[in-house]
């Protein structure tokens, strides 16, 4: 059920553990060293996913944990989502 558990620090619920949400980056190795927010290869048939799913292990549910998701399976499963975001605009 939603919103059951507290928000985060941002005041935002459910954010981890709900659904793997589904990410724009291609998936990827990281490099050997320090990345801050790296981002795939675009050509790569797999996108990443994050945050784990409700049936993972809780050591899943973390936003940096991520795995491979082939991208032609996106809308054929149960356990793997989106969150639509937008950039503000001006004042």
């Amino acid at each position: 059920m939603v919103g059951q558990k507290l928000p985060n620090g941002y005041g935002l619920y459910d954010m981890s553990g709900n659904m793997w949400e589904w990410c724009h980056d291609g998936y990827d190795s990281y490099p050997d060293t320090t990345q801050t927010n790296p981002i795939g290869h675009e050509s790569s048939p797999n996108r990443v996913i994050r945050g784990g799913g409700w049936y993972i292990l809780a050591k899943g549910c973390w936003v940096s944990y991520r795995y491979n998701y082939d991208s032609s399976l996106i809308g054929s499963g149960f356990n793997v989502g989106l969150r639509i975001a937008r950039t503000k605009q001006g004042n």
